[in-house]
Protein backbone atom coordinates (compact mmCIF):
# COMPACT_ATOMS: atom_id res chain seq x y z
CA UNK A 1 0.00 0.00 0.00
CA UNK A 2 1.50 3.30 -1.10
CA UNK A 3 1.46 6.57 0.76
CA UNK A 4 0.10 9.81 -0.60
CA UNK A 5 3.69 10.83 -1.38
CA UNK A 6 4.41 7.52 -3.16
CA UNK A 7 1.39 7.96 -5.40
CA UNK A 8 2.23 11.60 -6.10
CA UNK A 9 5.75 10.59 -7.16
CA UNK A 10 4.35 7.88 -9.43
CA UNK A 11 1.81 10.29 -10.98
CA UNK A 12 4.63 12.80 -11.59
CA UNK A 13 6.81 10.04 -13.04
CA UNK A 14 3.98 9.05 -15.41
CA UNK A 15 3.56 12.71 -16.38
CA UNK A 16 7.24 12.95 -17.37
CA UNK A 17 6.88 9.83 -19.50
CA UNK A 18 3.65 11.19 -20.98
CA UNK A 19 5.47 14.33 -22.11
CA UNK A 20 8.00 12.18 -24.01
CA UNK A 21 5.39 10.24 -26.01
CA UNK A 22 4.66 11.43 -29.53
CA UNK A 23 0.85 11.26 -29.70
CA UNK A 24 0.90 11.04 -33.50
CA UNK A 25 3.03 7.89 -33.44
CA UNK A 26 1.88 6.30 -30.16
CA UNK A 27 -1.64 7.57 -29.34
CA UNK A 28 -2.44 4.27 -27.62
CA UNK A 29 0.46 4.66 -25.20
CA UNK A 30 -0.33 8.31 -24.57
CA UNK A 31 -3.86 7.34 -23.52
CA UNK A 32 -2.63 4.41 -21.44
CA UNK A 33 -0.14 6.55 -19.54
CA UNK A 34 -2.82 9.21 -18.96
CA UNK A 35 -4.94 6.54 -17.33
CA UNK A 36 -2.14 5.30 -15.09
CA UNK A 37 -1.35 8.85 -14.04
CA UNK A 38 -5.05 9.25 -13.14
CA UNK A 39 -5.03 5.98 -11.22
CA UNK A 40 -2.19 7.24 -9.03
CA UNK A 41 -3.88 10.61 -8.53
CA UNK A 42 -6.96 8.75 -7.28
CA UNK A 43 -4.86 6.50 -5.03
CA UNK A 44 -3.08 9.63 -3.75
CA UNK A 45 -6.47 11.02 -2.74
CA UNK A 46 -7.46 7.72 -1.16
CA UNK A 47 -4.18 7.57 0.81
CA UNK A 48 -4.75 11.13 2.02
CA UNK A 49 -8.03 9.87 3.48
CA UNK A 50 -6.53 6.70 5.00
CA UNK A 51 -7.74 4.39 2.23
CA UNK A 52 -6.35 2.12 -0.44
CA UNK A 53 -7.94 0.07 -3.18
CA UNK A 54 -6.75 -3.39 -4.13
CA UNK A 55 -8.11 -3.49 -7.69
CA UNK A 56 -10.08 -1.63 -10.34
CA UNK A 57 -13.46 -2.88 -9.09
CA UNK A 58 -12.84 -1.69 -5.54
CA UNK A 59 -11.51 1.67 -6.80
CA UNK A 60 -14.55 2.08 -9.07
CA UNK A 61 -16.97 1.29 -6.26
CA UNK A 62 -15.41 3.85 -3.91
CA UNK A 63 -15.27 6.51 -6.62
CA UNK A 64 -18.92 5.96 -7.61
CA UNK A 65 -20.09 6.01 -4.01
CA UNK A 66 -17.92 8.73 -2.46
CA UNK A 67 -16.35 10.81 -5.22
CA UNK A 68 -18.97 11.06 -7.97
CA UNK A 69 -17.43 14.22 -9.48
CA UNK A 70 -14.09 12.43 -9.90
CA UNK A 71 -15.85 9.28 -11.12
CA UNK A 72 -17.34 11.26 -14.03
CA UNK A 73 -13.80 11.90 -15.29
CA UNK A 74 -12.23 8.61 -14.24
CA UNK A 75 -14.68 6.18 -15.88
CA UNK A 76 -14.14 7.55 -19.42
CA UNK A 77 -10.37 7.47 -18.77
CA UNK A 78 -10.61 3.82 -17.80
CA UNK A 79 -12.79 3.05 -20.83
CA UNK A 80 -10.55 4.90 -23.28
CA UNK A 81 -7.47 3.22 -21.81
CA UNK A 82 -8.98 -0.22 -22.36
CA UNK A 83 -9.91 0.73 -25.92
CA UNK A 84 -6.41 2.07 -26.59
CA UNK A 85 -4.78 -1.08 -25.27
CA UNK A 86 -6.95 -3.54 -27.19
CA UNK A 87 -8.13 -1.69 -30.29
CA UNK A 88 -5.98 -2.45 -33.31
CA UNK A 89 -6.00 1.03 -34.89
CA UNK A 90 -7.91 4.22 -35.38
CA UNK A 91 -7.26 6.37 -32.31
CA UNK A 92 -7.87 9.96 -33.33
CA UNK A 93 -5.99 13.04 -32.18
CA UNK A 94 -9.34 14.26 -30.84
CA UNK A 95 -9.58 11.20 -28.58
CA UNK A 96 -6.06 11.80 -27.25
CA UNK A 97 -6.95 15.44 -26.45
CA UNK A 98 -10.20 14.33 -24.79
CA UNK A 99 -8.33 11.89 -22.53
CA UNK A 100 -5.74 14.51 -21.60
CA UNK A 101 -8.55 16.93 -20.68
CA UNK A 102 -10.14 14.24 -18.51
CA UNK A 103 -6.90 13.81 -16.55
CA UNK A 104 -6.60 17.57 -16.14
CA UNK A 105 -10.13 17.79 -14.76
CA UNK A 106 -9.87 14.68 -12.61
CA UNK A 107 -9.12 16.17 -9.21
CA UNK A 108 -9.68 19.50 -7.52
CA UNK A 109 -6.89 22.03 -8.05
CA UNK A 110 -5.38 21.56 -4.59
CA UNK A 111 -4.90 17.81 -5.25
CA UNK A 112 -2.99 18.08 -8.54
Amino acid sequence: MGTESNHKKKADHNQKFLESIDAKIFPDWRITVCFYKALHLVEMLFARNGRHSENHRERHDVLKREYSEIWMHYLPLYTQSRRARYKISGISAQTVRYVQELVHGLLPKKTK
